[in-house]
C-alpha cells in the first residue's frame, strides 16, 4: 500500500518531469534536467510556501502579544471532526 501511495504521488511524477526535460534538453543533459525539475517542484509548491510563511507570521504576532490562551470550536463527532477534536482535547489538557 504505501509502496503504492509513495509511486502514485511522489517517484512517477518527479520520474516522468525527469524523463520529459532530459527529452526537451538539447544534447539530453541530466543535471540540467535535474535542475530543471526541482525548479518545476519548487514552482508547484510555491503556494504552500507562500501559505505557511503567512500562518507562521500571524502565529508569530499571536504569540508576541502574551495570551494565557486561545478557545477553539469543536467540529462535529463525525469522520475527520472525532480526529480534529481529539487533538483539540489532548493540546487543551497538554498546557494544564
Amino acid at each position: 500500500m504505501w509502496s503504492t501511495i509513495w509511486h502514485t504521488f511522489f517517484f512517477d511524477p518527479v520520474y516522468n518531469s525527469l524523463v520529459f526535460f532530459i527529452d526537451v534538453l538539447p544534447g539530453g543533459d541530466v543535471g540540467l534536467a535535474i535542475v530543471c525539475t526541482v525548479v518545476f517542484i519548487k514552482v508547484v509548491i510555491l503556494p504552500l510556501s507562500i501559505k505557511v510563511t503567512k500562518m507562521q507570521a500571524v502565529m508569530r504576532e499571536l504569540d508576541d502579544l502574551g495570551l494565557a490562551g486561545i478557545v477553539a470550536v469543536g467540529v462535529p463527532e463525525e469522520g475527520l471532526g472525532r480526529a480534529i477534536n481529539d487533538r483539540l482535547r489532548r493540546a487543551a489538557t497538554a498546557d494544564a
